[in-house]
């Protein structure tokens, strides 16, 4: 598609007199825009949300608790057994 709207050179050019692009009206629309009503936000809710963020962060660092721990026990296992086979 061409710029000529933006230059002022295409349609509407010349309906103002000062060489800049006249754009045409929007449409006019009869639908009518609603919005959904939101939700009364209680602190009930609120405290269930924390819980369960906190919850979750608790069992995602025992978790990487768990996982060092083993790793860290196979380490020190492997630190410790002989390495020579006879």
């Amino acid at each position: 598609m061409r710029t000529t709207l933006k230059r002022g050179v295409g349609r509407g050019a010349e309906l103002n007199g000062n060489g800049h692009a006249v754009y045409p009206p929007a449409a006019v629309s009869a639908i009518t825009r609603y919005e959904q009503p939101t939700p009364e936000r209680s602190g009930l809710r609120l405290i269930r949300r924390i819980l369960i963020v906190t919850l979750l962060a608790a069992i995602s660092l025992a978790l990487a608790a768990g996982g060092g721990l083993y790793l860290w026990y196979h380490q020190s296992i492997a630190a410790i057994r002989c390495h020579e086979s006879d």
